[in-house]
């Protein structure tokens, strides 16, 4: 009888570690939309302006890029100096 309680004792063991496996592996796969988000500057909204690619401009203004944007929501720190008079509107 103690080596079925043993036996069945590792198998609940076990199970519990597969159980904790795979939650961490769908909550590793869950975030994957937030690594996305991520992707964009998370100081404005509206358009995606992404990380690590460089200086973003307004279309059609002065700047030199190289990227270029058009009207877009400042809801952050302005990294990119696109809101001139700070009034949340980037590339007016």
């Amino acid at each position: 009888m103690s080596s079925e309680v043993c036996r069945i004792g590792a198998q609940l063991r076990a199970l519990a570690v597969c159980i904790a496996l795979g939650l961490a592996l769908v909550s590793s796969v869950g975030t994957g939309g937030a690594e996305a988000k991520r992707k964009c500057h998370p100081s404005y909204k509206g358009k995606c302006l992404k990380v690590n690619t460089g200086d973003y401009d307004c279309v059609g203004g002065s700047g030199d890029g190289p990227n270029y944007t058009g009207r877009v929501r400042v809801v952050g720190t302005d990294v990119f100096r696109l809101d001139a008079d700070r009034d949340g509107i980037g590339c007016e």
